[in-house]
């Protein structure tokens, strides 16, 4: 399945925006992805369902970029499971795959920290990639 998303965090950039494009994450390291959403879709969280992109090349916030889905790396945002939809251009190497694993647990680490410093305790975990998980049915819109 072939789908769109919009780039909300390009790669290598430090700010995570939200859609609209307030910040929602200033991180001491680049994002290794063009990280965004799919749009006119709604996610648990109320949000576009998130999406990035493992080409590396130059884009800019706003920008639109086609792939394949992938897989999906699951996520659970203080306690609303928040997936990620992975787009790529050709499946993903097993370098690709290791990567998206650990920067998806060090993020969820980051995260769970800066909950629990505004004395919020609710889960922030990776669940890991799973490659080949294409869903059935598209989102729902918000």
């Amino acid at each position: 399945m072939r789908r769109v998303m919009v780039v909300e965090t390009p790669w290598r950039a430090h700010v995570k925006r939200g859609p609209g494009g307030r910040v929602d994450f200033v991180s001491p390291v680049p994002c290794p992805y063009h990280y965004g959403s799919l749009p006119g879709t709604c996610a648990p969280d109320g949000e576009p369902v998130d999406a990035l992109h493992l080409r590396r090349s130059p884009q800019r916030a706003g920008d639109v970029l086609e792939g394949w889905v992938v897989g999906r790396v699951g996520f659970v945002d203080l306690d609303v499971r928040d997936d990620k939809w992975v787009l790529a251009d050709a499946p993903p190497t097993a370098a690709e795959r290791a990567d998206l694993e650990a920067f998806f647990a060090r993020y969820a680490r980051l995260k769970r920290l800066a909950a629990r410093l505004q004395a919020d305790f609710r889960a922030v975990r990776s669940l890991g990639f799973e490659a080949g998980v294409v869903p059935d049915e598209e989102p729902p819109p918000c």
